[in-house]
């Protein structure tokens, strides 16, 4: 690849499929607290499951906490709920 100046440029990786079960802002419930909250990051691993950050409260009036989970650490949350 070349630029308009006719220098050589690294070729772009190819993109790659996301494998995320969770969009960001998805609501979810913390399946080992039941606490929940909403996915505000993501990370995507190439050995390990992917994390998303999920930010949350601990209890209702408490302080809002932000920690990364794994994505089997997770479910979604009903519209309902």
């Amino acid at each position: 690849m070349v630029d308009r100046g006719g220098a050589s440029c690294p070729r772009k990786a190819e993109s790659s499929v996301s494998h995320f079960k969770y969009a960001l802002n998805a609501q979810v419930f913390i399946i080992a607290s039941g606490e929940q909250g909403a996915i505000i990051g993501r990370a995507e691993y190439g050995t390990v499951e992917p994390e998303y950050l999920v930010r949350y409260r601990r209890r209702p009036g408490g302080n809002s906490v932000e920690s990364w989970l794994t994505e089997s650490a997770l479910r979604m949350r009903e519209a309902k709920e």
